[in-house]
């Protein structure tokens, strides 16, 4: 029995309704998508302008207080943005992608809370009226992680399965296989090709990650009841008492 008290028909069913939720009222605004995304609190998902396409198996995690952003901004008349996320990518609360010619993430990326990813100075130096200024794409290869607070700015390629330490600003590109960190980012280690790992796709190819969620979610809710997450929420005290 886990603190919110609710019973596991129920969140299913709410699970349920986000889902239907999302397919009608966020995917559609993309270019293109795949199967299998998933979106916690999906109004809190703000996808803005074209060219937006979305992988299968993605996962996107807002919240209220920090909503996640995918926005292609068309400055100019001839421009066609984009923004191109692989598949099983998952997104935490606050990520910004600010697409004035084209972001890239290969499979299996992580973002983490408020990362802030741009292709674009979004004003020149000295002219600094008009929107977006010079531009060049950023490329994430595969399995790139990217931690709390990073800043990934134009013309950046970063290869596969780099780690970018929490508040680095990434300004040039990265090679593959490195962790790097710190303002501006500079490689302070290097990852064993050799030596095993998981990746996301993984997860969900190998170890069947939808069943896990469902049988965890199954066991950790057993024994709610509808009286008692209608009582743990209409007196939060009673929660602290259980």
């Amino acid at each position: 029995m886990n603190s919110e008290g609710m019973p596991y028909w129920l969140r299913a069913l709410l699970e349920g309704f986000t889902d239907w939720y999302t397919r009608h009222y966020r995917l559609p605004l993309c270019a293109q998508h795949g199967a299998g995304i998933k979106v916690a609190r999906p109004r809190h998902l703000v996808l803005s302008g074209p060219g937006i396409a979305i992988g299968n198996h993605c996962r996107f995690d807002p919240a209220p207080d920090a909503q996640i952003h995918l926005s292609c901004w068309p400055y100019q008349a001839y421009s066609e943005p984009r923004i191109e996320l692989g598949d099983y990518c998952t997104f935490s609360p606050g990520v910004r992608l600010i697409a004035a010619e084209h972001i890239k993430a290969g499979h299996s990326c992580m973002f983490a809370g408020n990362v802030y990813v741009t292709d674009a100075d979004w004003h020149e130096r000295n002219h600094r009226v008009f929107p977006p200024g010079p531009t060049a794409p950023v490329i994430l290869g595969d399995n790139v992680w990217l931690a709390e607070g990073v800043i990934v700015l134009k013309g950046v390629s970063v290869g596969n399965n780099t780690i970018v330490g929490a508040g680095s600003v990434v300004t040039r590109s990265m090679p593959a296989n490195a962790i790097v960190a710190g303002n501006p980012a500079q490689i302070i280690g290097a990852l064993d090709p050799a030596e095993s790992g998981t990746t996301r796709q993984a997860l969900y190819e190998e170890l069947n990650y939808v069943g896990f969620e469902s049988s965890f979610w199954r066991q950790r809710l057993q024994g709610n009841t509808l009286w008692s997450w209608l009582r743990g929420w209409a007196w939060p005290a009673w929660r602290k008492r259980r």
